[in-house]
């Protein structure tokens, strides 16, 4: 799973990675990124954007924007390129980070972070050989509590835990999954799998996500 929070610095830098490596104009490179985020038009995406006040992971639909960009005039295939320049970037705000396992520093540093941003705290960290992917709900306030648990009918721990199976099953033989819809770990992960399972937990965790749930429930 490939993720994307877009948030205006976040877009900024895509729409400049699209006009500089593939060469697109800036409106063109709008109308990519809004189809890459399952969007059919630049403006449903923006409109969409103004109706949602909490952060919002969007799962990235490659086709899509390889079939939007041809309908544009561009004649190229992005479904190797793409996603191997976005492992990449650094994004101006990312939904999860990385860190050497010993980094205390770098893991303070990013709770305060999440702790501004107002987003559960996602971090991988990277011994010698494996990785653990790590969240928490401590950098969010208390009404993250009823969005987590409402989720899913309650149910989100368990779908947490399935969407793990999915990815890890077959690749990740050694990772352990030991955790609940707030806070938990996954343990034993390759980086590739673990890069997969943080994007994982985003794309369900982040506030914007939760909300979302329970309105199509409702």
């Amino acid at each position: 799973m490939v993720t994307f929070f877009p948030s205006e610095s976040n877009v900024r830098v895509l729409k400049s990675v699209l006009m500089s490596e593939f060469g697109m104009r800036s409106a063109h490179a709008s109308e990519a990124i809004a189809s890459f985020l399952g969007f059919g038009s630049h403006a449903a995406f923006k409109s969409r954007t103004k109706l949602t006040q909490s952060a919002t992971v969007y799962e990235v639909d490659f086709e899509k924007f390889t079939e939007r960009c041809v309908a544009l005039g561009y004649d190229f295939d992005s479904s190797e390129y793409l996603p191997l320049a976005m492992t990449g970037i650094e994004w101006p705000e990312p939904v999860w980070r990385l860190f050497k396992k010993r980094d205390q520093e770098g893991r303070n540093s990013w709770f305060y972070e999440c702790d501004r941003r107002d987003v559960p705290f996602i971090v991988i960290s990277k011994a010698r050989k494996y990785c653990t992917v790590e969240w928490d709900h401590i950098s969010m306030d208390s009404h993250y509590d009823s969005l987590a648990r409402g989720a899913f009918g309650g149910e989100l721990g368990r779908v947490l835990l399935r969407n793990y199976q999915l990815i890890a099953n077959g690749m990740e033989p050694k990772s352990y999954f030991n955790g609940g819809a707030l806070v938990g770990e996954v343990t034993g992960l390759t980086e590739p799998g673990a890069r997969q399972i943080a994007n994982m937990l985003a794309f369900y965790l982040y506030p914007g996500n939760l909300s979302g749930r329970l309105e199509q429930a409702a």
